[in-house]
C-alpha cells in the first residue's frame, strides 16, 4: 500500500571534474577531505529540517526531503557556496513511489545543465514538490558480516557488501523503491511503502546468502523521524530477537 508521495532530491557538485584538474596531481587527499566535510554538511543541514542525505557517489548524493521545501533547498545551496570552494546544484522530485520521485529529481538537476558546466552554479529545480504524504524507511542489518571481518581478509568481506548492495538495488527497484549501503553491515531502503510480503519474501531471499538478517520497517511523515523509528525497532529486534519489525508512529507489528 502506497503511503501518498515522496520527495527525493538529487545534489550534485557543480563542474566538480573539471575543477579537480585545475588542482593538480598531488589533490586526491585533499578531494576526499572535501567530500567528507560536504557530506558531513549536507547531512547536518537536510536532517536538521527532517530529511535524511545517503552518499551514493560523493559527488552527486541522494536525499530524501519530504517536506522540505524549494526555499529551504536553495538557502542549503547558498550556505554551501558560502563555505566551500564548490557548489552544489539540486533537483527536487516527487512521485507515487520512491523510483518515480527519483526519477523526477534526476531530470530536474539534468535540466539546469551539465554537471560539468562553469555555467551551473548552486541553482536549483522542481520537477515537482510534495510537503504532504509519508516515508517509509527499511533498516537492513545484516548479522554475520561481523564475524567475517574478525577472519576473512578486508576484500572478502567488502566483496560481499558490494554484491549484497547490487542484489538489494535490483530488488527495492523492482518494486519501485531505492536502497542505499550505510557503512558496516547495514543499508537502508526507501519507499513510498511496501507490501510486508515483500519484506518476508527479502529475508528469505538474504537468509541463505548471508546467515542472517533483521529487517525493521517504519514510516512517518519525514525521513529522519522514520529513520529513527526503524532504527527503534532494529534496536528491539536485536535485544529480544526475531527478524522482522515494522512500526510506525502508532503502531507495532513484530514477526519472529
Amino acid at each position: 500500500m502506497h503511503l501518498d508521495h515522496i520527495q527525493i532530491t538529487v545534489v550534485q557538485v557543480d563542474n566538480y571534474g573539471p575543477w579537480t584538474e585545475t588542482l593538480g596531481p598531488d589533490r586526491e587527499s585533499r578531494l576526499q577531505v572535501l567530500q567528507a566535510r560536504l557530506y558531513a554538511f549536507l547531512q547536518e543541514n537536510f536532517s536538521s529540517k527532517g530529511g535524511i542525505v545517503f552518499f551514493n557517489r560523493f559527488d552527486e548524493m541522494v536525499a530524501v526531503t519530504n517536506g522540505i521545501t524549494v526555499s529551504e533547498h536553495k538557502d542549503i545551496a547558498s550556505k554551501v557556496e558560502r563555505r566551500f570552494p564548490v557548489t552544489v546544484s539540486m533537483g527536487i522530485g516527487s512521485g507515487a513511489d520512491a523510483l518515480e520521485a527519483a526519477q523526477k529529481a534526476s531530470a530536474a538537476v539534468q535540466s539546469l545543465g551539465s554537471a560539468q558546466s562553469p555555467l551551473r552554479r548552486s541553482s536549483v529545480s522542481a520537477f515537482s514538490t510534495s510537503e504532504e504524504g509519508r516515508v517509509e524507511i527499511a533498516h537492513l542489518d545484516i548479522k554475520n558480516v561481523t564475524r567475517l571481518t574478525d577472519k576473512e581478509p578486508v576484500y572478502v568481506t567488502s566483496n560481499l557488501i558490494i554484491t549484497l548492495q547490487r542484489e538489494l538495488i535490483e530488488k527495492f527497484q523492482a518494486v519501485r523503491g531505492l536502497v542505499f549501503y550505510l557503512g558496516g553491515d547495514n543499508f537502508m531502503g526507501v519507499s513510498a511503502g511496501l507490501p510486508r510480503e515483500f519484506y518476508r519474501g527479502l529475508y528469505g531471499y538474504l537468509v541463505p546468502i548471508v546467515g542472517g538478517v533483521r529487517i525493521s520497517v517504519a514510516n512517518a511523515t519525514r525521513a529522519r523521524r522514520a529513520a529513527e523509528l526503524a532504527t527503534q525497532g532494529l534496536d528491539r529486534l536485536r535485544k529480544n530477537g526475531g527478524e522482522i519489525n515494522m512500526t510506525s508512529d502508532n503502531f507495532v507489528i513484530q514477526y519472529k
